[in-house]
């Protein structure tokens, strides 16, 4: 898989995918679920994200 620019495209609504996020000096991945209506991205916890640079389909989950 590779890394997907926000500025070439976004997720479809409602997916939880893996994000890299650029903030400041500092850059970090989470998981984080994409809302089309409001682009917000988002976790379990219902914190919003906004500096997403980039995104990727989560792997499919192992079968056992």
């Amino acid at each position: 898989m590779e890394w997907i620019s926000v500025k070439d495209e976004l997720p479809k609504d409602g997916e939880y995918l893996c994000v890299f996020i650029g903030w400041d000096d500092m850059r970090f991945q989470r998981v984080l679920e994409y809302y089309n209506d409001s682009e917000t991205w988002d976790d379990w916890e219902g914190n919003e994200y906004k500096k997403v640079t980039h995104w990727m389909p989560l792997p499919k989950p192992p079968k056992n």
